[in-house]
């Protein structure tokens, strides 16, 4: 993928879009799935292009709230127009968050995740 190049972003709390081109969606995937695993991200649930990273654990987070680590986040990848899109959700809600604390923590893991994203080379 040393060709793909970063063209356009957009985001918001809940969700982030970054749009290439010169790669495919195969492989793009492949570049987004070695970021999650580099950073302890294992694919719980899809395929790595259309599919959920987590990391920590559920249970122990319903039962101790933000004290117990718990990250989840979607991945969206499929061409348009000549390009690669890259989406990625936040896909937490309600008791997994771990009330306002939990909240706070997971908006600040998914600001870390955006950024370093942003930075990495495909």
């Amino acid at each position: 993928m040393s060709n793909a190049k970063l063209v356009s972003q957009e985001e918001d709390k809940k969700e982030a879009t970054y749009i290439f081109q010169g790669t495919d969606p195969a492989s793009l995937a492949g570049a987004v799935g070695s970021f999650f695993n580099a950073e302890g991200y294992k694919l719980e649930e899809g395929t790595p292009e259309e599919g959920v990273y987590g990391k920590g654990s559920g249970v122990l987070r319903a039962i101790f709230g933000f004290w117990a680590k718990r990250f989840r986040y979607g991945v969206k990848i499929f061409p348009e127009s000549g390009k690669v899109h890259l989406k990625i959700i936040n896909v937490m809600s309600g008791v997994e968050e771990g009330g306002i604390a939990g909240y706070m923590e997971i908006n600040r893991e998914f600001t870390r995740l955006k950024k370093k994203i942003q930075t990495i080379s495909f």
